[in-house]
């Protein structure tokens, strides 16, 4: 077990470097990674909660919470009640969050575009293929 461990963990450190996960969203914006793909989620995720955010992405409700404060300040976000349970917050993008986000996404696919423009067609389609096979093996977790 431990040499799968030690395999898994050099290879999500080389690709967390490569893809730049660090600085993906941080050159055009005040974002991280971490709240890019929150913020992204929120925008494809019906009646969206910060307790399915928490759980989705394995987050500190402590620290999720701080997040979601932050996106209000910056008006990218909106909460509402939840019509079922009012204990429960509905959280939504708003039209600054939208705009907000088309520039992280822009920003990220530029930074994947560049990655792998040296490649041809096949390898692309390898990598892809390749993507989709730890998708496919890692899908329940």
């Amino acid at each position: 077990m431990e040499q799968y461990t030690e395999e898994i963990r050099k290879f999500n450190r080389f690709y967390t470097r490569v893809i730049g996960v660090n600085n993906q969203y941080t050159d055009k914006s005040k974002y991280s990674a971490t709240e890019a793909q929150i913020l992204y989620e929120i925008s494809i995720k019906h009646h969206c909660s910060a307790g399915y955010l928490s759980d989705y992405f394995y987050l500190d409700k402590g620290y999720l919470s701080r997040i979601i404060k932050r996106f209000e300040k910056d008006e990218i976000i909106r909460k509402r009640p939840a019509l079922e349970d009012k204990r429960v917050a509905y959280i939504e993008i708003t039209e600054k969050g939208r705009n907000e986000l088309s520039e992280l996404i822009s920003s990220a696919n530029d930074v994947v575009s560049k990655m792998i423009a040296h490649l041809s067609d096949e390898k692309k389609q390898s990598l892809i293929e390749a993507m989709e096979k730890i998708q496919e093996i890692l899908i329940d977790y």
